[in-house]
């Protein structure tokens, strides 16, 4: 019951925030959101489908995000369940052109491997394509899950990683390519070095007030790299404002 009263609320809050954006805007889809390259818009808010192994609702919390006007799904190869995304998608029987579908790929240290795992996905979510890759992490965080993180532990094996999501984005298998979880150093590597031809176009990280890189902030800002915040309520490690009696958040 608790679950579905959540839904519901997000399902207003997604109504409220719609019709915000249709009284200014003529197309929502389009200008409720932010432009990361030519013809490409990352939504301000997306559905992050990180669920503990065994939940089975993940099919119907999408079909009723999408049902409902929301646009944005963020899923990744590590959470196992991005099959029941797929069908979550398939059940709202949207246009394809309604939603912007993230997936992630560990640090492989191989592009060939990243290449294979980006084509796995995509079979997985049960789509011809997707809008966006990520590299989940640069493979050097202490609390990062390893499935999630990867084998990567040197700057060889992050650019190899970031040479599979170049060949993703040749070959039109997504429309944007970016990080996760990066620092100013692993950015740097890839923006200095010369194998990169294109540069990450998003950095996702964990950006709330119990904690913000706001130096990493500006560095991606200053090199026209779009700084996407998850958890934006505090995350599961070290803050959550919902817990926070000092912010009255949800205190009457």
């Amino acid at each position: 019951l608790r679950t579905w009263i959540m839904v519901l609320s997000v399902v207003d809050c997604i109504r409220s925030a719609r019709m915000s954006c249709m009284d200014t805007f003529s197309n929502p889809t389009t200008h409720c959101s932010f432009p990361l390259a030519p013809d490409v818009d990352l939504p301000f808010l997306s559905n992050g489908q990180v669920d503990p192994p065994g939940n089975t609702y993940e099919a119907e919390a999408i079909n009723l995000w999408l049902r409902n006007g929301g646009v944005g799904i963020d899923t990744a190869y590590c959470y196992n369940n991005q099959v029941q995304v797929g069908q979550g998608i398939q059940l709202a029987n949207v246009p394809r052109s309604s939603y912007f579908l993230t997936t992630k790929v560990p640090c492989l240290a191989n592009a060939t491997l990243t290449l294979e795992y980006v084509k796995q996905n995509i079979k997985e979510l049960n789509v011809s394509s997707v809008d966006m890759v990520l590299i989940h992490s640069p493979g050097d965080i202490s609390w990062f899950p390893p499935s999630c993180q990867g084998p990567c532990n040197s700057t060889a094996d992050r650019l190899a990683t970031w040479s599979g999501l170049e060949q993703a984005y040749k070959l039109n298998l997504t429309r944007a390519i970016g990080v996760s979880n990066y620092n100013i150093t692993h950015i740097q590597e890839i923006l200095e070095s010369s194998s990169t031809e294109i540069k990450p176009m998003v950095n996702q990280c964990p950006y709330h007030i119990g904690n913000h890189d706001d130096e990493t902030v500006l560095f991606c800002q200053a090199h026209n790299i779009t700084y996407q915040a998850y958890s934006p309520l505090g995350g599961r490690q070290e803050y959550s404002i919902l817990s926070d009696t000092k912010t009255n958040c949800c205190n009457p």
